[in-house]
């Protein structure tokens, strides 16, 4: 850790470390700590951090806050201001925000995108999917690399169906690695193995993830020590943080599902022009933007109301979009009375990353995104999990990648021109790699692209040893936790929602006391 005094009381607390540091504040000093495995200390039920992992997408309190009162994170590059004294913590920046740049190039992207897979490692091993993002990192690396040393792998989603529940995924990726001539690994997922499930469930726990894609990369991790290359010789690359850079997350708040993938994404293009700086200007100066055609069609819930100045605005839908999980200028629910405080506590804890002027809103989102969704289960297992010795490449997470796409004006893919999501990605495998474009028309990744009535989380639920596990702990899981128990006991079936937040118990199971009267 890296300490710069302010006075005698504040500090910038900096990380020098390439992992995860926890610490406390005890007796007016820094305490830097081993783990947060023991929940030597609880919190109340009602606490920021506690509610974050139910609200949000991730599962994980936002950055630096832990489930253990007075436990802090630590990470690279994403310094705090502490109080000593008073005991507070704030996020700050770096660096200032940048504005968005309309003399921005996809010339510096393709630049960029091939500078952040360069490595010296011998063996490049890819998590793939068969989406944009990992198969644009494999056309990267076979233009750069031999192919012979470039080793996709992929996950067999088993949850007790006929066929693996991302069998389009599945398919896709092995027409893929064929035309680029490599290997794909398939790999099966743990969800009817018992002993395995319980040991990624311990390392879930150990490292407060509370997400089930997590338990995801830790299979992939296993597999990888199970190729045999040697840790020091392979880099293991992934297409994380592409979702939430490009596009700002639509894919993890799915505007429509809808069969035609042609009409999903024009609806992803919808969601993602709602959080654009031109849009926001339109509520502000529009007096009927309730009455637009996209707003009635595309809107989830209430649109946003027109504030005294558009940072304001920019404010008030960011504490929505992190907060309340409302991915856009609207609100979806009433607020409860009860939690001003907490949501008063989030402001100040992210007061000084938000944006002061509307043409630094895309570069607020990213830093927005690196203390909450990037801090996740769905980023942060992988990290977490990684053996010693491998090198773990997440291109889309590069600091000049993110740089860049803090900056890309919305034309690029994010707004209601003709250019895709994801543009600039989807451009540097057009332009500048042998891509066959061809291979991404059809059905996406898992079964519920062809079917809408599939809830991929009831049916791991009903069909899979997890499920069982789960449903076993209940009347332990559930001790305490009221409203849970009423939800459960008025479905004959548990709905997904329900599903989510008993996955998120069973894996918070032991670290929380609870308060039984609440």
């Amino acid at each position: 850790m890296k300490i710069k005094h302010y006075d005698k009381n504040k500090i910038l607390l900096q990380s020098n470390d390439s992992k995860e540091t926890f610490w406390s504040i005890k007796n007016g000093r820094i305490v830097k700590k081993r783990s947060i495995s023991e929940p030597s200390e609880t919190l109340p039920k009602s606490h920021l951090a506690e509610r974050q992992i139910y609200k949000v997408y991730g599962n994980r309190p936002p950055y630096p806050l832990t489930l253990l009162k007075g436990t802090y994170r630590l990470l690279p590059n994403l310094p705090l201001q502490v109080d000593l004294r008073k005991k507070t913590v704030l996020n700050v920046l770096d660096k200032p925000l940048e504005a968005i740049d309309e003399k921005w190039r996809l010339e510096d992207y393709y630049i960029a995108f091939e500078n952040a897979i360069r490595t010296d490692r011998k063996y490049k091993i890819i998590f793939m999917s068969s989406g944009w993002d990992s198969s644009g990192i494999l056309a990267a690396l076979v233009k750069k690399y031999r192919p012979s040393h470039v080793i996709p792998i992929i996950l067999s989603l088993n949850y007790g169906l006929k066929e693996p529940v991302n069998t389009y995924e599945i398919k896709k990726a092995k027409k893929i690695c064929q035309f680029f001539n490599v290997q794909l690994r398939i790999v099966s997922s743990i969800y009817f193995d018992e002993k395995r499930l319980r040991d990624a469930i311990l390392a879930l726990r150990q490292n407060h993830l509370f997400n089930l894609t997590a338990i995801n990369h830790w299979t992939l991790w296993e597999a990888v020590k199970k190729l045999g290359y040697s840790p020091k010789q392979s880099a293991v690359f992934a297409g994380e943080y592409s979702d939430g850079a490009h596009n700002f997350g639509f894919s993890q708040n799915f505007s429509v599902v809808y069969p035609e993938k042609g009409y999903r994404q024009y609806a992803d293009k919808v969601r993602t022009y709602f959080i654009s700086p031109g849009f926001l200007s339109r509520i502000q100066n529009e007096s009927n933007i309730s009455q637009d055609q996209l707003v009635k069609s595309f809107m989830p819930g209430k649109i946003l109301k027109k504030q005294s100045n558009p940072v304001t605005l920019c404010k008030t839908m960011l504490v929505g979009m992190f907060y309340n999980d409302d991915r856009g200028p609207y609100t979806s629910s009433a607020e409860e009375t009860a939690e001003k405080s907490i949501k008063n506590e989030y402001v100040r804890l992210m007061k000084n990353i938000f944006p002061r002027r509307i043409e630094q809103l895309y570069a607020s989102i990213i830093e927005f995104y690196k203390r909450h969704h990037w801090q996740g289960s769905t980023v942060m297992g992988l990290q977490l999990f990684k053996p010693k010795g491998y090198q773990l490449k997440l291109p889309f997470g590069d600091k000049k990648i993110l740089a860049l796409l803090a900056k890309m004006p919305t034309r690029y893919g994010r707004g209601l021109e003709p250019e895709s999501t994801k543009y600039p990605l989807k451009m540097f495998c057009k332009t500048q790699v042998n891509y066959p474009l061809e291979f991404q028309e059809g059905p996406h990744s898992y079964v519920y692209d062809t079917n809408q009535s599939l809830s991929l989380i009831q049916i791991l639920y009903k069909n899979t040893i997890l499920g069982k596990m789960i449903r076993k702990e209940n009347s332990e899981i559930l001790n305490g936790k009221k409203a849970m128990q009423h939800e459960i006991n008025n479905q004959k079936e548990a709905d997904p929602k329900t599903i989510e937040k008993l996955i998120v118990a069973f894996l918070t199971s032991g670290l929380i006391k609870h308060d039984k009267n609440n």
